[in-house]
């Protein structure tokens, strides 16, 4: 099924950043890929009450471990949600406001057969590096910029490929970082989980993610990051990608650029 619309607390999302999503269904067990990383779970449905509700494991990915509640219906080729994100009751209806946590899904069958090889993941394994990681070079290294990095930040601006995010959404963006390792949410969704290490000796330093999880797993992303006075700003490649030469995530770039300022 192919992503035609999502709005999160109140605020559509741009068609552009929806193109390279997509869910599959196989019974009872789905998957979900996206740039930012892949969701597998499990879900029930109980047709009986009105509207449908559907309940949401997810089993492996960002969000493993956590549950969504929601409701749906199912019009021809046409799958529409709307879900709780953060595990709270679920919504009454279809649509979403600023402040309510929840998010409206449009998707659109593209394929009628069964898709292979969607099992809903398995367990998660604790904390424990996959054994074919090889994170050689990203032990934590303590450094000035390190150390002033630690802790919970909150998002001023993020940008992708041209593509600003909008200010609901950017209002629950969410920077978190121990030691060198750092995850990044966005509406309640893990968007990066990785490990950090930053050369402080280039100008502008250069900002390196062994991703832990996703799509982009076990990849590096390079990147670039500076002070903008106390506020903290990262430009960075897709994976695999050439690191940027400036803090510009221009349409068609490819890129992304965040600015942080510490939670207080």
């Amino acid at each position: 099924m192919a992503f035609e619309y999502l709005e999160v607390d109140g605020s559509k999302m741009p068609a552009a950043m929806l193109g390279t999503s997509r869910l599959l269904i196989d019974g009872d067990r789905f998957r979900t890929e996206t740039p930012e990383g892949i969701y597998e779970g499990i879900f029930n449905i109980n047709v009986e009450a009105e509207p449908h509700e559907i309940d949401i494991e997810f089993v492996e990915g960002p969000e493993a471990g956590n549950w969504n509640y929601g409701i749906f219906r199912l019009t021809g080729d046409q799958f529409e949600l709307c879900l709780d994100l953060n595990g709270k009751p679920r919504p009454v209806k279809f649509g979403t406001s600023p402040g309510s946590g929840h998010a409206h899904e449009i998707l659109k069958r593209t394929i009628h057969s069964r898709p292979g090889k969607v099992s809903g993941g398995s367990a998660p394994v604790a904390e424990n590096l996959p054994s074919t990681f090889n994170s050689e070079g990203f032990d934590y290294v303590e450094s000035p910029v390190m150390t002033k990095l630690q802790g919970e930040w909150t998002a001023v601006r993020i940008a992708r490929d041209g593509q600003e995010l909008p200010p609901v959404m950017l209002r629950t963006a969410t920077r978190s970082a121990t030691r060198n390792k750092i995850k990044i949410t966005v509406g309640g969704r893990t968007v990066i989980d990785a490990l950090v290490r930053i050369d402080e000796s280039s100008n502008p330093m250069r900002v390196d993610y062994f991703n832990l999880d996703g799509m982009a797993k076990g990849v590096v992303q390079h990147g670039i990051f500076k002070w903008d006075g106390d506020e903290a700003c990262f430009c960075i490649a897709l994976p695999g990608g050439a690191r940027p030469e400036n803090f510009e995530a221009t349409a068609g770039s490819g890129l992304s650029f965040s600015q942080w300022r510490r939670k207080t």
